[in-house]
């Protein structure tokens, strides 16, 4: 009996350590997901919103654009704060405790899920958009992208559903796959003579669109033969717009020769070029003009009203900051379309 009952009390005692081990199990699994913290600093953007940042050097004083924190699970990248929202310009440089930092990076996921931005401006210090930089952002209607891009990361601009057209700068050399993939809106597309490759599915499941206009007077290369199920462009009929005289070029090009059709522009196009329109960027907080000898120059305030009328006869014209407070502005250059740029002053 003495037995018996010293077995049976191991059971319970045994019984009970299970119990104590499962509750504890249930208590770690019911504890709320926390979030692991990915800026140094914030600083508030020349439109407002709060933007967050990561130090990459302090030698060369650089840093790289980024999101908040992001849970545990990976779904919510803004975890515990506020996503940015409405028309947003990324300064290219930014103060933390009396140092200025230049922007000279994009984190993955810097913006994905911000559902409700509509109109976002990347500073010129920026060479790379990052993979799921915009990924479902899903008002957005317009990106203003500077020349020093470069690259276009995967999925970068992937379900901007609202976005009806896209204008990508001269520098530009890589689209990666999937980079406007479901697109929906997207209607035109225009692609720069620096243009080097666009990689399958760049976009797919973009079936609005009915235009694309290149610059380029050689072929890039479109899509993978190796996967002719993936190709860049899965619309259908879509008109390509060529410079004048590289019409069979791009007939003869895989991944080009399966757009509905094929057109020349010889308006202002000579031997395959095309004169690029004035260059408009801001350095050291004064607009720069370049390429528009003769023509007028214009700048305006975001309440449209004239700050600025000069007719411009040298080939690069600086204004001078001392004319303009921090803010955005807008460029005209004779009968070219506008342009927006932020200028933000040092001290």
């Amino acid at each position: 009996m003495k037995q018996l009952r010293t077995v049976y009390f191991k059971i319970r005692i045994s019984t009970f350590r299970i119990s104590l081990a499962l509750l504890a199990v249930l208590a770690i699994a019911a504890t709320p997901k926390q979030a692991t913290a990915a800026f140094h600093f914030s600083a508030a953007a020349p439109t407002g919103q709060t933007l967050y940042y990561k130090i990459i050097a302090d030698s060369v004083r650089q840093v790289r654009l980024t999101y908040p924190q992001v849970s545990d699970d990976h779904e919510n990248y803004y975890y515990g704060y506020p996503k940015p929202t409405g028309v947003l310009v990324v300064p290219d440089s930014v103060e933390h405790e009396g140092v200025w930092y230049r922007v000279t990076q994009m984190s993955g996921q810097v913006f994905l899920g911000c559902d409700s931005l509509t109109e976002v401006t990347l500073p010129p210090t920026i060479s790379e958009i990052s993979m799921n930089a915009f990924l479902g952002c899903t008002r957005l209607t317009k990106v203003n992208l500077p020349g020093s891009i470069e690259e276009i990361q995967s999925f970068a601009f992937r379900e901007c559903s609202s976005l009806e057209s896209v204008d990508l700068p001269e520098g530009l050399r890589v689209i990666w796959g999937q980079a406007f993939c479901l697109c929906t809106s997207l209607r035109s597309v225009h692609l720069p003579s620096t243009l080097e490759e666009i990689k399958s599915s760049a976009f797919s499941s973009c079936d609005a669109i009915d235009t694309v206009w290149i610059a380029a007077s050689m072929p890039p290369i479109c899509g993978d033969s190796q996967y002719p199920q993936l190709p860049a462009f899965t619309a259908t009929g879509i008109i390509l717009v060529v410079p004048c005289g590289t019409e069979q070029a791009y007939r003869d090009a895989y991944g080009w020769q399966d757009f509905a059709e094929i057109v020349a522009d010889c308006n202002g196009i000579e031997d395959g070029t095309q004169a690029p329109p004035p260059a408009v960027y801001v350095s050291n907080g004064c607009i720069v003009v370049e390429g528009a000898n003769g023509e007028t120059v214009r700048v305006f305030d975001i309440m449209g009203r004239e700050l600025f009328n000069c007719e411009i006869r040298n080939s690069k014209f600086a204004i001078q900051n001392s004319r303009f407070h921090t803010g955005i502005y807008l460029v005209r250059v004779g009968n070219h379309p506008a342009r927006k740029v932020s200028v933000l002053h040092i001290r």
